[in-house]
């Protein structure tokens, strides 16, 4: 190959590698090492927040349902103790009435509203018949 003289000094006084482009190049690595450094902390600080933020979104909704289910709880308990009491207050007018219906029902009260309320006495001996049927005969005797 030809070689012209004046490409040669050229080739022979150049330096084998450019110093201000190794140094610039030196320097682009480190600023893009930097800003990869600097766009990866920023990425884990915007995952940090969404974490933060999602946990306190996620407590949120759990405290509300739990609450939730305190209010219905509450609601059924006020449901319960209204139904005991209205059981109680008709299972103190049952007995009242079966009271009232055994008092109604006894004799001795029976006899006594015939003696006082209607002047009823008990018979006197000669005022009670006596019946008694034959079955044979079909004839009614009197005593």
């Amino acid at each position: 190959m030809l070689v012209d003289k004046s490409q040669l000094t050229n080739y022979a006084t150049a330096p084998l590698y450019d110093e201000k482009t190794y140094d610039e190049k030196r320097e682009e690595q480190k600023r893009l090492k930097r800003e990869k450094a600097l766009k990866r902390r920023k990425r884990q600080k915007m995952i940090f927040k969404l974490t933060c933020i999602s946990s306190i979104a996620l407590f949120t909704v759990v405290s509300f349902f739990v609450l939730k289910g305190y209010s219905t709880i509450s609601e059924t308990r006020m449901n319960i103790t209204s139904l005991e009491k209205r059981r109680n207050e008709l299972e103190q007018t049952k007995f009242s009435i079966i009271s009232e219906l055994e008092e109604a029902k006894s004799s001795v009260k029976i006899s006594e509203e015939a003696m006082y309320k209607l002047s009823m006495d008990y018979p006197n001996s000669d005022q009670v018949v006596y019946l008694s049927l034959d079955g044979a005969s079909g004839k009614n005797k009197h005593n």
